[in-house]
C-alpha cells in the first residue's frame, strides 16, 4: 500500500509539473492622431512636400504578452488609409537586425478610408517568445515624377494574431492532491493495524 502510494504521489506530480500549453491571441493597435481631420477621422500626413512627415516613415508596434509566450502562430498587419491616389505606396517590415522584408502595397483610397490587411510571413516571428515582441514598419512611397500625389494619410495600424503560451507549472494543486492521497493512505493503514 505505502509504494503504491508513492509511486502513485510520483506519477500525478509528473503530470503536474509540466503544465498545459495554450493559445491565445494578441493585438496592438496604433491610431495616428494629429490635429488633423479627414472624414471624421484623425490622421498623419505622410509626404514629401514638407507639410507632414517625409518619407519613408517608420513606426513601431508592441507586443506584450502575458503569460509569456512559447512561440507566435500567426500574425496580421491591418492599415487603415486615405489619399492613396496611384496604388504605390509600399509597405516594409523591419526586422530586429536592420534587414527589411516586403509587407505589400496599399490599395488605391483616393478620398475614402480603406483598410488593407497583410498576413506576415511565418519567418518575421518564427523566433519569437517570451514577455514582449518589438517590431518596426516603414512606408515607402514607389511613385516619382512632377506631378506625383506623394502623399497618404494614416489612421491607424494594428498588429494581431495567435500565439501559444508558455506552459504553466501547478505544483501547489499537485502538492494539494499528493497530501490528500498520503493522508488517506496513512488513514486507510491505520485502519487496517487497528483490526
Amino acid at each position: 500500500m505505502k509504494r503504491l502510494s508513492i509511486l502513485m504521489t510520483i506519477f500525478l506530480l509528473l503530470i503536474g509539473i509540466p503544465g498545459i500549453a495554450s493559445a491565445l491571441s494578441f493585438s496592438n493597435t496604433i491610431d495616428f492622431v494629429e490635429d488633423v481631420w479627414h472624414d471624421g477621422t484623425t490622421y498623419k500626413l505622410i509626404d514629401d512636400t514638407f507639410i507632414g512627415d517625409p518619407y519613408p516613415y517608420i513606426y513601431m508596434h508592441t507586443i506584450n504578452f502575458e503569460p509569456a509566450a512559447l512561440s507566435v502562430d500567426s500574425a496580421t498587419l491591418s492599415i487603415t488609409h486615405s489619399g492613396n491616389i496611384d496604388n504605390r505606396f509600399e509597405t516594409w517590415l523591419l526586422d530586429d537586425t536592420g534587414g527589411a522584408a516586403w509587407v505589400g502595397d496599399l490599395s488605391r483610397s483616393t478620398e475614402t478610408w480603406a483598410t488593407d490587411t497583410f498576413v506576415l510571413p511565418t519567418s518575421i516571428f518564427s523566433g519569437v517568445s517570451g514577455t514582449n515582441w518589438s517590431i518596426q514598419f516603414r512606408f515607402t512611397e514607389g511613385t516619382s515624377g512632377f506631378l506625383d500625389w506623394d502623399s497618404i494619410r494614416l489612421g491607424s495600424s494594428t498588429l494581431e494574431g495567435e500565439y501559444t503560451a508558455a506552459p504553466v507549472p501547478e505544483p501547489a494543486t499537485m502538492l494539494l492532491l499528493c497530501t490528500g492521497l498520503i493522508g488517506l493512505a496513512g488513514a486507510g493503514r491505520k485502519k487496517i493495524f487497528k483490526k
